[in-house]
């Protein structure tokens, strides 16, 4: 009998703990999900400054109230591979650095 109990018990210990699990992990997929779409990283007012983030609206900046901005503008090059640090992605030559930076002037110019 104190062994169908002690089952019973174990077994209802080891299912909420697992029920907890997958709760917490899901909360945690939807929570990064809605991060995901925080467009600011491609935005032509992104400055990529810690002290000024956006330059259009710089408290709203990579937060979730940023996902609906409504001047949101796609810059037409990816401007951040020296701020994410994918330098290896680039042909790091002088003239690529050139380039890069002139399309940052091209891109900050818009502001």
């Amino acid at each position: 009998m104190n062994l169908f109990v002690c089952l019973i018990m174990w077994t209802t210990v080891v299912s909420l703990i697992i029920w907890r699990t997958c709760t917490i992990t899901t909360k945690a997929i939807t929570h990064l999900q809605r991060l995901h779409k925080i467009p600011c990283s491609s935005c032509s007012y992104f400055t990529g400054d810690y002290r000024l983030k956006c330059t259009v609206r710089p408290f709203e900046a990579l937060s979730e109230q940023a996902i609906d901005c409504l001047d949101f503008e796609l810059c037409s090059h990816n401007r951040n591979n020296f701020i994410k640090g994918n330098i290896e992605k680039e042909n790091f030559t002088l003239n690529s650095l050139k380039r890069t930076k002139l399309n940052n002037k091209n891109c900050q110019n818009r502001v």
